[in-house]
């Protein structure tokens, strides 16, 4: 079955004799502009026209330029890549990147996850590693430029096996994330694999990375807007894994400060930003108001959960409990909200409305240019 959910930009629609269409109406109104009611005729043009008179009432109230509720949807480069047919880092990759960090932008995303491995290329040096920030800084200068201007969420150091791994979810130890390691010339030298955070290989890498992207964030004057990720969603059973990363994190780059989804309630000293899943927010707010009080940031996240009476993002929820999200974040002084799937489409993405992983739909394919 289909859900009236994705806003096409088509020029024009064929329908048949007693077909009805939908059309949904943008309409932007300068911020110097009297309020009241404003009128005016749209004019529907096919084998003959139409005139439909419409109505914009304009309300006494201006949405400010500064963003102050931290809003971050995790958008992906991969999927962008894959799902339009380009060469991941390409200039046709980068020109859709810039697309939908105006579209972000649009709808006043003030948080960009970006993939810090990924954006770092990483060079052998005679048994050591040296590391260019360029592309780091092109990722983060196009979401600035675009309006995307707030917290720069670093991408995860650190994760579950496969979910075809049995009890994945619940493994003791993380494992790293893998990243490519290059010759001085360009050319591909190794890919350094998973391996427990426990191994000497990753407490390396994070002796030499970290340092070099606390002082990379210092000298272009960003480091107080960079928060680290290190391990998704960690719990009980993995918890002392992730105080271990968290350690040496802080052993290397003192000066960098982390944020993560957890509901883990003895991770919440080793987490700057504590984002826990609105159901535990709710049935533990004493809890995270004394973490206020002790200095850390509390935002909330949903994901495929909560449910029930609980607002989301569901494409089959009532209206109100998705637009209420934020006023929540007002009403209790939340600092920021998470959400996991900017643009994690399926194969199918007009089609499937089983889960909840694109907000928006895929862009025109013409948008970028």
């Amino acid at each position: 079955f289909f859900f009236p959910d994705p806003l096409l930009e088509e020029e024009a629609v064929k329908l048949k004799k007693g077909e009805n269409q939908p059309i949904w109406l943008t309409v932007y109104v300068p911020k110097d502009a009297p309020a009241g009611n404003y009128y005016g005729d749209l004019m529907l043009r096919g084998l003959d026209e139409r005139t439909v008179k419409v109505n914009l009432r304009v309300h006494d109230v201006v949405l400010p330029d500064r963003k102050t509720l931290k809003l971050s949807n995790f958008i992906s480069s991969y999927n962008i890549s894959k799902f339009y047919k380009v060469v991941p880092w390409s200039e046709e990759h980068w020109a859709l990147l810039r697309a939908y960090a105006r579209n972000m932008a649009e709808h006043r995303q003030s948080s960009i996850i970006t993939p810090i491995l990924e954006l770092t290329r990483i060079y052998r040096d005679d048994g050591c590693l040296e590391f260019d920030f360029q592309l780091l800084d092109r990722w983060i200068n196009l979401f600035r430029e675009e309006g995307v201007i707030g917290v720069i969420e670093g991408g995860y150091l650190a994760g579950r096996p496969p979910r075809t791994v049995e009890g994945w979810w619940t493994v003791p130890e993380f494992l790293s994330t893998p990243y490519h390691v290059l010759n001085k010339d360009g050319s591909l030298a190794y890919v350094q694999e998973s391996v427990r955070v426990s191994s000497p290989i990753f407490e390396n890498f994070i002796s030499q990375f970290m340092p070099a992207l606390q002082n990379h964030l210092e000298e272009i004057g960003l480091l107080d807007s960079y928060l680290q990720h290190i391990a998704d969603e960690p719990i009980d059973r993995n918890a002392e894994s992730y105080k271990y990363i968290v350690n040496l994190v802080r052993r290397y780059a003192p000066k960098i400060r982390t944020i993560e989804a957890s509901t883990c309630k003895q991770l919440v000293d080793y987490i700057n930003v504590v984002v826990p899943l609105l159901d535990d927010y709710d049935r533990n707010m004493a809890f995270y108001e004394e973490r206020k009080k002790r200095g850390n940031e509390v935002w909330f996240y949903t994901c495929l959960s909560p449910t029930g009476r609980y607002p989301n993002r569901f494409i089959d929820y009532s209206l109100i409990k998705v637009r209420i999200l934020h006023w929540i974040n007002f009403k209790y002084g939340l600092d920021g909200y998470l959400h996991w799937g900017y643009n994690y489409w399926t194969e199918n993405p007009f089609e499937d409305v089983e889960n909840e992983p694109h907000h928006p739909f895929p862009l025109p394919q013409e948008t970028p240019s």
